[in-house]
């Protein structure tokens, strides 16, 4: 969690994406073949 807030603070206008992601983020668009396996991170 530390990481995303850290990048969404250094980046806060850059598109942000996640490879091999299973958890949805809001603000990011995510890749992989398990994506939405656990819903969405708080």
């Amino acid at each position: 969690e530390e990481g995303y807030r850290q990048a969404e603070k250094l980046m806060p206008n850059a598109r942000r994406l996640e490879l091999f992601s299973r958890t949805n983020r809001k603000g990011w668009t995510v890749w992989g073949d398990e994506t939405g396996k656990f819903g969405e991170a708080a």
